[in-house]
């Protein structure tokens, strides 16, 4: 069972959010300089047709 030298539940539930949290902005810090390296940012790249392509 829990032990309750742990820590009230508020303050484990608060570090949880706040580790929760500081992992989606590191996640996502680093897809954004994985991006900026690769030139993710560029579209004429990724459409072959450019912006006035037609669609059929």
């Amino acid at each position: 069972m829990a032990d309750e030298t742990d820590g009230p539940l508020g303050r484990r539930l608060a570090w949880f959010i706040f580790l929760w949290i500081a992992g989606v902005v590191a996640v996502g810090s680093v897809a954004w300089i994985i991006r900026l390296f690769l030139g993710g940012s560029d579209r004429k790249r990724s459409d072959p047709n450019g912006a006035k392509g037609s669609v059929t």
